[in-house]
C-alpha cells in the first residue's frame, strides 16, 4: 500500500500511539491539540524531509519512493494542506512551554533532514548522531510534550519513562538503516549500518531493549510503576523477538514490524482504558 509506506502517514500515528502510552503510565490526561499538532507535524516533518530536503542517498535507497512522490504529487499536496491546517488549529490551543518544547524537538529534526550544520553537514553525517537523535526526539516528544502540556513538573518517573522510550525505540532507528547500508555507501553516508555487521546490531539493540526491561521490572517490583506497565514491557519483549530472529538480509517489511511494535503504546492505552 503505497500511501502508507511511502507517504509517511503512519509515523503520524506512531507519535500519537506514544503520546496515548504517557497518558497511560504517568496518569496525564490526553490533550487532544497536542495529539493533532503530533500527528500533522510528524507527517509534515517526514514528508519535507522525503520531498524538499531530497537526501541524496535516496536515490539509491528509495527510488521507488521518489518516482511515487512525483506522480502523487495533488493528492500529496492535498494531505500535506489539511495536516498544515490541522496544526494551526492545534497551536494556539496549547501552552506556551509545550510549543517551545516542540519546537526544541522540531530543531532536531530539520537539523537531522537539512545541512545547517558548519560545512555544510547533516547531523545524519555522524554515525552515532542519527539513531540517538532519532530516538531522542520521538521520546522527548512522545514523554516529555503530554507532561508538560498537562500543566505537570518533569518528575523523575517522566525522564524514567522518557529513557524507557529511548531504549526501547533505539532498536528500531539501528535496524532501519541495515536495508539502506549499500545504499548510504554510495551516497557517502556512513551510519553504524555500514560501519557494523548485523550480529553486531542485534546485539545492541537486545542490550538496549534488556535495560529498558530490567529498569521497568525493578520499579514494578518496588512498586514504584503502575501495573500496567506489564502490557507495554509485552511489546518491548516482542521487540527483542523480532530483533533477535532478523534475518541477515531483512525483508522490506521488517523494517515496517518494528514501527509497528514502537507503536505499541496504543495497546497500553487501550488497556488502560479498559481496566480503569
Amino acid at each position: 500500500m503505497p500511501w502508507l509506506s511511502y507517504s509517511g502517514l503512519p509515523v503520524g500515528g506512531v507519535a500519537v500511539a506514544l503520546m496515548l502510552g504517557t497518558s497511560a503510565l504517568l496518569g496525564v490526561p490526553v490533550s487532544a491539540p497536542l495529539l493533532v499538532l503530533a500527528f500533522c507535524g510528524t507527517f509534515l516533518t517526514y514528508l519535507a524531509e522525503r520531498t524538499l530536503a531530497a537526501a541524496p542517498e535516496d536515490r539509491h535507497n528509495c527510488p521507488e519512493r521518489r518516482v511515487w512522490l512525483r506522480r502523487h504529487r495533488v493528492p500529496v499536496a492535498v494531505a500535506a494542506a489539511a495536516a498544515l491546517a490541522g496544526a494551526s488549529w492545534a497551536l494556539p490551543r496549547l501552552r506556551l512551554i509545550t510549543l517551545g518544547a516542540a519546537a526544541c524537538v522540531g530543531v532536531l529534526s530539520a537539523l537531522y533532514a537539512w545541512a545547517l550544520l558548519p560545512g555544510g553537514r547533516r547531523l545524519k553525517a555522524w554515525p552515532w548522531a542519527k539513531p540517538l537523535a532519532i530516538s531522542g526526539g520521538w521520546a522527548a516528544g512522545g514523554v516529555l510534550l503530554p507532561v508538560l502540556e498537562a500543566g505537570a513538573t518533569l518528575h523523575p518517573g517522566a525522564w524514567a519513562l522518557a529513557a524507557y522510550r529511548f531504549l526501547l525505540i533505539l532498536p528500531n532507528a539501528l535496524w532501519a538503516d541495515w536495508p539502506d547500508r549499500t545504499g548510504d555507501r554510495r551516497a557517502g553516508l556512513c551510519t553504524v549500518a555500514t560501519e557494523h555487521g548485523s550480529v553486531q546490531l542485534r546485539r545492541l539493540s537486545l542490550a538496549a531493549l534488556a535495560l529498558a526491561g530490567a529498569g521497568a521490572l525493578a520499579l514494578l517490583l518496588t512498586g514504584r510503576a503502575p501495573g500496567i506497565l506489564t502490557v507495554d514491557l509485552t511489546g518491548a519483549a516482542l521487540m527483542a523477538v523480532a530483533v533477535r530472529r532478523a534475518p541477515s538480509t531483512p525483508p522490506w517489511f521488517y523494517v515496517a514490524v518494528l514501527d509497528a511494535l514502537v507503536a505499541w503504546p496504543l495497546m497500553t492505552y487501550g488497556a488502560a482504558r479498559l481496566v480503569y
